[in-house]
């Protein structure tokens, strides 16, 4: 069995994130959204959206007042609903 290991996401995680959202998308969505959309669903543009809304340019560099480390996610605490 494969171990799991859970850990933030980087700046270089962006483009597989990107991709999972995109084909989530597009398989998720298939026959309830108008299929010129989901086609027009780009991996490069969602990529550039992570990278911005984290602080970044899409060019990898950093936006002024951001982490070194190049972290896009902080870890959470998560509540325990139960």
């Amino acid at each position: 069995m494969n171990d799991l290991a859970v850990r933030a996401a980087e700046l270089a995680d962006a483009e597989q994130i990107a991709g999972v959202h995109v084909r989530s998308w597009q398989t998720g969505y298939f026959g309830l959204i108008d299929q010129e959309i989901l086609d027009g669903l780009s991996i490069a543009d969602r990529a550039d959206f992570f990278y911005e809304r984290h602080g970044f340019h899409a060019d990898g560099a950093l936006k002024r007042d951001e982490r070194p480390d190049h972290t896009l996610f902080e870890r959470r605490r998560v509540k325990n609903l139960s």
